[in-house]
């Protein structure tokens, strides 16, 4: 298992040699292909790029998780496409395993919230990136130094770039909601139950991902 001084060396975003760009994968396009061909090879480049794709699993870890998560939704328009949640890095994994089972476009292509576990499942950290998971993700590890406490797993909430807008108000929600043990902002805040009725948690279900 990795711990403080050597677990930046993974953490940093994989060589680009090592990890096909889009802007890559355009190139190689251009030297292979015709006139006709490259078009259609950049178009499908764009259009696989967005959302990170693998099957959908369920861990019990989650399960506090996820209850927030169909809360959280049932405040959303409907036309909101529902959040996965992606298992992205096991503290466990030397260099070959974190280039092969890694999500694809994580950390540098994709945005949203993160969560980062303990090897005891406790949940340590709730922390967001608008932009993309890169440094954000790794830069907690003085904090866990001085709670005495490790990383094991680092898990995503993807959000597509037209609503990364939500991010903020999904971190703060998750935090007052689930207490990590190492978040400093946004402790012993609260957010309400809602007692309106727009809150109703047969929404959220109908909205999960298919597994």
């Amino acid at each position: 298992m990795l711990t403080g001084a050597n677990w930046p060396r993974r953490c940093r975003s994989p060589n680009a040699a090592l990890r096909p760009t889009r802007g890559s994968l355009v190139l190689i396009g251009e030297r292979s292909l015709g006139r006709r061909g490259r078009l259609s090879f950049i178009l499908s480049a764009r259009r696989a790029a967005p959302m990170a794709k693998g099957p959908v699993r369920d861990l019990p870890r989650w399960r506090a998780v996820r209850a927030a998560l169909d809360e959280f939704r049932t405040y959303l328009a409907p036309l909101v496409p529902a959040f996965r949640i992606i298992a992205a890095n096991d503290s466990g994994w030397d260099d070959e395993e974190y280039r092969r089972l890694r999500p694809p476009g994580f950390p540098t292509r994709m945005r949203g919230a993160y969560l980062i576990f303990d090897e005891h499942d406790e949940l340590l950290y709730v922390g967001v990136a608008l932009v993309n998971f890169d440094k954000r993700v790794w830069s907690h590890e003085a904090c866990f130094e001085s709670w005495e406490v490790e990383r094991r797993w680092t898990d995503l909430i993807e959000l597509p770039p037209e609503y990364a807008f939500l991010g903020l108000s999904l971190e703060y929600f998750l935090i007052c909601r689930l207490n990590p043990k190492c978040n400093t902002s946004y402790k012993g805040y609260e957010i309400p139950r809602s007692e309106s009725g727009c809150a109703d948690p047969s929404v959220a279900a109908d909205r999960r991902p298919a597994t």
